[in-house]
């Protein structure tokens, strides 16, 4: 919710800088700028490293606001907050070196500084700091929306959600057509534990024209790890049928149904998204095998792509089932894709198949050689009913 466009407040500051007339040949402040706008981070910052702040020639305000643009895209918060703080000094410094400019002399401060120096402190985890900025932006910056997000993130982290709330619910009634402020407004109530009231928040927040899938998604994801796991697949239910044609739905409603213990339903939905992605056919089968449908298990996993994972799973599969003479049958696949080298686990699972399917041999030729102590034990317990099948072939049965 913290990062606006870069261009939005660069913009506020071509407008009121005198130096945006010239021409970026003319003034490196101003080609600064039309890097920064066109996202060439790095060279806006090349160029201001070679233009000296306190020559007469050069405007200082412009030139600590671009620096502070600068930083807090670099995700240096801390030299942001510091940049911003010198271009609000400057301004002040120039209205009251002028006695013709009306006082107070904050009021004639660019908002637009306060609203950035509030995020960068934000950012920097300094919650209080950035609300102290933006009280002394005052009124004026009630005309950006992105004011009130950041005052509900900074007074919510400083324990005040009540403040936190009325932010969001002032910024929505003055910016009706900004949906993030609703929306933000129904995530803070789930991070509060009233999921009633969110989900009554939500429903009204849905029924707008301008409300998205990602919006959706997002208050979905929300309610999920808020706890209120059947709300969300009611979200997302609708989404299904509202945006048929995104995967990003039943995926998200295949998690919901895992938090909610209910692997058979989680695997159908990600069955049918890997009607969009075969690489989403891995994933089922193994929650089908979770949810004991070893049938289904198999019927996705011979759909899997990747051989590796396919013969894995598969290997796996027939051995849970105890389809002994199925699952040795895959040893030579096994041993091709190099598995009995790289997976110990499976190694010892086609020992224990070729134990039971009568091949002592080549069962005890796969035992040797474990690291994993578990492994290594259980290889030893192996061994050892192996030599009692040798002594007493009729006990093994």
């Amino acid at each position: 919710m913290l990062k606006n466009p870069c261009w939005l407040i660069l913009a506020v500051f071509l407008v009121v800088s005198p130096a945006a007339a010239e021409t970026p040949e003319e003034d490196p402040l101003a080609l600064a700028a039309l890097l920064l706008a066109d996202g060439n981070v790095d060279r806006a910052a090349s160029v201001l490293t070679g233009v000296d702040p306190t020559d007469d020639a050069v405007d200082g305000g412009w030139f600590w606001s671009l620096s502070g643009l600068v930083a807090l895209e670099h995700g240096e918060h801390g030299v942001a907050d510091v940049a911003f703080g010198k271009s609000i000094d400057h301004a002040l410094a120039v209205c009251e070196a002028d006695p013709t400019v009306p006082r107070p002399c904050e009021a004639t401060v660019d908002p637009v500084l306060f609203l950035s120096q509030a995020r960068a402190r934000l950012l920097a985890g300094n919650a209080a700091g950035a609300l102290d900025a933006l009280d002394r932006g005052g009124p004026a910056l009630h005309t950006f929306s992105g004011s009130f997000l950041v005052r509900a993130r900074a007074a919510e982290a400083t324990g005040d959600t009540g403040a936190a709330w009325d932010a969001l619910k002032i910024g929505a009634d003055l910016h009706p057509s900004v949906r993030e402020l609703p929306r933000q407004q129904v995530l803070l109530l789930l991070r509060l534990g009233l999921r009633q009231e969110a989900s009554a928040q939500a429903a009204a927040l849905l029924e707008r024209d301008d409300v998205g899938l990602e919006d959706v998604l997002a208050i979905a994801e929300a309610m999920r790890k808020a706890g209120s796991v059947e709300g969300a697949a009611v979200l997302l239910e609708d989404a299904r049928l509202a945006y048929p044609e995104s995967v990003e739905p039943l995926l998200r409603l295949a998690a919901v149904h895992m938090d909610a213990g209910r692997p058979l339903t989680a695997g159908r939905f990600l069955q049918q998204a890997a009607e969009w992605d075969a690489r989403w056919a891995l994933a089922s089968a193994e929650l089908y095998r979770k949810a004991g449908r070893r049938d289904l298990a198999l019927y996705m996993n011979s759909r899997v792509e990747d051989p590796t994972e396919k013969v894995r799973q598969r290997f796996g599969l027939l051995l849970d089932d105890g389809a002994f003479e199925r699952a040795v049958a895959l040893d030579d696949r096994l041993v091709r894709l190099g598995l009995l080298q790289s997976d110990e686990a499976l190694r010892y699972g086609l020992a224990y198949a070729w134990f039971r399917v009568g091949d002592l041999d080549r069962a005890e030729g796969l035992l040797s050689g474990f690291a994993d102590a578990r492994l290594f034990e259980n290889a030893v317990s192996l061994r050892q009913a192996i030599a009692r099948c040798r002594d007493s072939p009729e006990a093994c049965g």
